[in-house]
């Protein structure tokens, strides 16, 4: 039996349902054994715009949402025209039948009367009518998605009834016509389970294990579905998810929170945590441990909030005036999420200041096929609490070796001012010079601490002359277009960074040795992680850029290689 690898894209107007279409094949498909990624865009509007819904189902690894759809599902004569540019050569194109005329791109077009199809019981279900003939197009088990309606609509008999019809309609319509892919998905024969998250569920669900009891946020896209997500789940962990005015208030109540002893997380995206820059300092200055997720979206401003793009970088490493010490961590797949989430929150404890989680909006609502998440794998760690036979003496800010002093609980009797001003061991105002120093030198040796160099990951041939750093979601096209260029016999040399600042400088300069060339691939215009390096270490990469709200496709990045690593 053929090894799965299909790469499938569904297009409509917002209302078609194409998101609950796309969400139950890929289902379907993790329920038998297969490995997914998907990406989705989908309009800034309210209402009116185009969805698009693309996912790569393969049984092998899954580590990209492919380079050109095989399989193109349109809903209409305009998302026709807007999307079949992109179907790969040997493509195939399910189009309703009146304008199946249009389409010019694909090998073969499979022209479908869905509205009708989806009439026939009563309602317009036309995902459910496309769905059907989709299914079983491609050869997906028609009893698992049955199975998966019946959960969906468990509670509601009328659209149960007229859903399922929708998709048995489709179904028969299919088997009527004879059609059927010529590599039809197969069912792994063995495969160990399997969970089907996004990266904001990761998150969440890292954050729950990590400890974390108090959430407050304010709805921005693409982080909401952390918000929501938490305020379902939390509560059941004895936690407490608050809904504020405004991004500052959100942050402002983390740090309270964690003033408390609570370990405590907020969710934004760029304009969010823009306001949030004065908080970072003064959690910062009073050396309060807290966890701010940035996905990241299009900017500047409100720029495109519905689409994808890594340039809140140099952000997330300057935000707040004056100098104030922080971690920013980026995790690079929906599995990573999860881990990356509770590392983050160890750390934030043992070193008591802010760190930031840097994803995007393709990676926070990225569906992944993830193994079953291993709690322990990575141990929590809490925070440094005075012993109470010290507290007679205690001195908050007391000034340590590794920086790190211990921090009361209100109730301990560890009475101090947790002030965003300047101040001495106790927490009192202090302006001297002496004082200046000694805490400005003892909130940045608490970075000496952290271990940068064990959040890398390498890959590829080590004795290549050409290499290519990235960090956050593109590092499984990366991997992807490095295993390609390995099979062409062109050797490249790949590093992931998990954590960007402070940067692993130890693991980036052996990196470096003996290349020839060396890129770095973001999802911005200005190159933010290469400023980062050459700012650090004083040498210069070169650039693979992209900047136009889409992710990066490993064909993109084999491209840009290949030619160098050719000559090199």
């Amino acid at each position: 039996m053929a090894d799965t690898d299909i790469v499938v894209r569904f297009a409509g107007e917002a209302g078609d349902g194409v998101n609950t279409l796309g969400d139950t094949l890929i289902k379907a498909c993790v329920r038998i054994g297969l490995n997914v990624f998907t990406f989705r865009s989908y309009p800034t509007e309210v209402r009116g715009g185009s969805v698009m819904y693309q996912a790569r189902i393969c049984s092998g690894p899954a580590l990209s949402q492919g380079d050109r759809p095989e399989f193109l599902a349109v809903f209409s004569k305009k998302e026709l025209e807007n999307n079949q540019g992109d179907l790969a050569p040997d493509g195939v194109i399910l189009v309703d039948a009146e304008a199946a005329q249009f389409a010019k791109a694909a090998k073969s077009v499979l022209p479908t009367p869905i509205s009708e199809l989806s009439r026939r019981f009563g309602a317009d279900r036309r995902n459910m009518a496309v769905l059907g003939v989709c299914a079983r197009y491609l050869g997906v088990n028609k009893d698992v998605l049955q199975g998966l309606l019946q959960e969906r609509y468990a509670k509601r008999d009328e659209a149960l009834k007229m859903n399922v019809g929708a998709f048995e309609a489709g179904w028969d319509f299919c088997g009527e016509k004879g059609w059927r892919h010529v590599n039809q998905i197969a069912p792994a024969l063995s495969a160990p389970a399997r969970l089907l998250l996004s990266g904001n569920e990761a998150i969440s669900l890292g954050a729950i294990v990590a400890g974390c009891r108090f959430f407050a946020g304010y709805p921005i896209t693409p982080a909401s579905e952390i918000l929501e997500y938490l305020s379902e789940t939390l509560p059941r962990f004895g936690g407490r998810v608050l809904q504020v005015e405004d991004e500052m208030a959100a942050l402002a109540a983390v740090i309270g929170a964690s003033f408390t002893g609570t370990k405590a997380m907020t969710a934004t995206s760029g304009p969010g945590f823009s306001l949030m820059g004065e908080l970072i300092g003064y959690a910062s200055m009073a050396e309060v441990p807290c966890v701010i997720v940035d996905s990241q979206r299009v900017g500047p401003s409100t720029g495109i909030p519905t689409a994808t793009e890594q340039s809140d970088l140099l952000l997330a490493v300057h935000a707040s005036h004056g100098e104030s010490p922080r971690i920013v961590l980026a995790p690079s797949s929906v599995e990573d999420c999860f881990y990356m989430t509770i590392e983050a929150f160890n750390l934030a404890e043992e070193c008591q200041m802010p760190v930031i989680l840097l994803a995007d909006l393709a990676l926070s609502h990225r569906l992944e096929a993830v193994p079953a998440l291993e709690m322990d794998r990575v141990p929590v760690r809490n925070r440094l609490i005075p012993d109470e036979t010290a507290l007679g003496e205690y001195r908050r800010f007391r000034v340590t070796e590794t920086g790190v002093s211990p921090m009361a609980i209100p109730g301990q009797n560890g009475m101090y001012a947790a002030m965003g001003i300047e101040h001495d061991e106790r927490g009192f105002p202090s302006y001297t010079p002496e004082t200046r120093l000694k805490m400005t030198e003892k909130r940045f040796r608490k970075l000496a601490q952290v271990d940068a160099n064990r959040f890398v990951r390498t890959f590829g041939d080590t004795e290549a002359s050409t290499g290519i750093i990235g960090w956050g979601s593109t590092e499984g096209v990366i991997m992807e277009a490095v295993d390609r260029l390995a099979k062409e016999g062109l050797p490249v040399h790949g590093m992931q960074l998990k954590m960007l600042w402070p940067l692993p400088v130890d693991p980036i300069m052996k990196f470096l040795e003996w290349k020839k060339n060396v890129f770095v691939a973001e999802l911005n215009r200005t190159g933010q992680c290469a400023r980062l390096i050459r700012s650090e270490l004083g040498i210069s990469t070169k650039a693979i850029d992209k900047y136009i709200g889409l992710p990066f496709t490993a064909g993109e990045i084999a491209d840009h290689l290949r030619g160098v690593t050719r000559n090199g």
